[in-house]
């Protein structure tokens, strides 16, 4: 997977002028609703044609508007997100004619026993839907906090596609592309704000917080965290890239995969984020799983190394060299340990009590789809009411019960499916202990993060899962 493949290619060229194109015609045209749906209706008619052509085309097209079309919001049709429009589409013509030709049952017998666990949990995530409405959560909420869960349903296509291998060449430039264009946006994002040509609350804040789904924190010293959901798939895919490294299996100049990983890292250091962080440190340790040491430590020595001297550079540059921000990455993680001295880890904390009382008063069948918490916040002392939990495993249970905790059981059967395909087949082993990491660190995560709730989130493990099916094993089986 992904050895054979010319980095230098004009369909990576396309796709990151894609990726920003996009963005700065969403930007322009946000004052212009109409004309957003005009191009987002013509996108669709597009989308749907290409399934009668050819399926495996609309396929790559969604797959490619999921990693460049950021959350989805950048062309929007009405109230819903062409992302959700495009995945409507596609799952019920894909049912439809999957049923019509009779297949439909074989590939869910095929996919066993991972079939059994997704439909159950659906179930679940169904009754919970209907709960949510029956005990008086605000539909809104409900129907938003469905939505992520809909996308499991991509499971049956993407281990159905994935097996075609003449489009692995176009997966991995579509990858390079939304790492380079994910760093160039990110880094154009923090000049402009570091150089006051934005500013926060001014247009362009506005746009990305509201369009894009970002984040936007002045730090001090012109130092900004830039966030965006979509960074989300940066780490795993880093992750994968190292390992492949580290196995040397990419038959791929070095220049050009350092390049793609620096940029990764540039993503990393100016979203700042400590699960980001801590997720990086443990999946590093899982890539030493059956690599040699020193293999491991050239590449996890010179990964750290990168992070240190990025943000060090861009933390001195953004100061006008006062500073080289240590003080501030110490402070980030002295929260971890204490707390009360930060906001955004006090508020966490201060979070838990009301989650447990909220388990504790239904932890069997849950409160439902959108259910909302109520907590003190640390500095203003007044009673919050929000949808975000911040805990993910409790958000979990709190909303879908004990028995919707039956996701538990499709980790642990991706995390033993992964074990079992560095055993079995050594030509794929760095990709797995690249995936390995990379589903540890998640779950890791998760305990912090609702990674899992998130589309973001759900799609990683519906490709995981599509990847490590018995369907797509007999097929490697076959091939190799």
């Amino acid at each position: 997977m992904f050895t054979r493949y010319h980095t230098v290619h004009r369909h990576t060229v396309y796709l990151l002028c894609g990726f920003l194109g996009i963005r700065l015609l969403s930007f322009w045209l946000t004052p212009f609703p109409f004309i957003l749906s005009v191009i987002a209706f013509i996108v669709l008619l597009i989308f749907g044609s290409l399934f009668y052509y050819r399926p495996e085309l609309s396929w790559l097209f969604l797959v490619t508007e999921f990693l460049l079309g950021g959350t989805g919001h950048l062309l929007e049709l009405g109230f819903l997100s062409l992302r959700t429009i495009l995945v409507i589409t596609f799952v019920s013509l894909w049912y439809t004619k999957s049923f019509a030709k009779g297949d439909l049952f074989q590939h869910i017998r095929e996919l066993a026993p991972s079939s059994y666990v997704l439909i159950l949990f659906l179930l679940f995530v169904g009754f919970s839907f209907f709960r949510g409405i029956f005990v008086g959560n605000d539909i809104v909420f409900v129907v938003r906090d469905s939505i992520p869960y809909f996308f499991c349903l991509l499971l049956y296509p993407a281990a159905h596609f994935l097996k075609q291998e003449k489009n692995y060449p176009y997966y991995f430039r579509l990858f390079t592309a939304f790492i380079l264009g994910s760093a160039l946006f990110s880094l154009m994002t923090f000049v402009l704000f570091s150089t006051g040509f934005a500013e926060i609350h001014g247009p362009y804040y506005v746009w990305f917080r509201d369009i894009v789904g970002g984040k936007i924190t002045d730090l001090g010293e012109g130092f900004f965290r830039i966030v965006t959901p979509e960074h989300l798939l940066i780490l795993p895919l880093l992750l994968v890239l190292l390992s492949r490294t580290i196995g040397d299996t990419l038959r791929v100049r070095p220049r050009v995969i350092w390049t793609v990983i620096v940029s990764a890292m540039l993503i990393l250091v100016l979203n700042f984020s400590r699960t980001y962080m801590i997720g990086l440190g443990i999946g590093l340790l899982v890539l030493l799983y059956r690599h040699t040491f020193l293999s491991w430590g050239k590449v996890a020595f010179a990964t750290v190394g990168i992070f240190f001297v990025l943000f060090i550079g861009i933390y001195g540059i953004a100061s006008g060299g006062t500073s080289l921000g240590l003080d501030l990455l110490g402070f980030r993680f002295a929260a971890v340990a204490r707390p009360a001295i930060e906001v955004s880890t006090a508020t966490r904390s201060t979070l838990l009590s009301p989650i447990f009382d909220l388990i504790r008063s239904h932890p069997i069948l849950g409160h439902g789809l959108g259910t909302v918490l109520t907590f003190r916040d640390p500095v203003t002392h007044l009673a919050v009411t929000t949808t975000q939990f911040d805990w993910g495993y409790f958000e979990l249970w709190a909303e879908l019960g004990f028995f919707g905790l039956a996701v538990l059981s499709v980790l642990l059967f991706i995390f033993f499916r992964l074990l079992s395909y560095i055993s079995q087949f050594s030509h794929l082993r760095s990709l797995s202990v690249g995936l390995l990491a990379a589903f540890v660190s998640l779950c890791v995560m998760e305990v912090i993060t609702p990674i899992f709730s998130h589309v973001f989130g759900v799609m990683l493990l519906v490709f995981l899962l599509g990847y490590l099916t018995p369907h797509y094993e007999r097929y490697i089986v076959q091939r190799s």
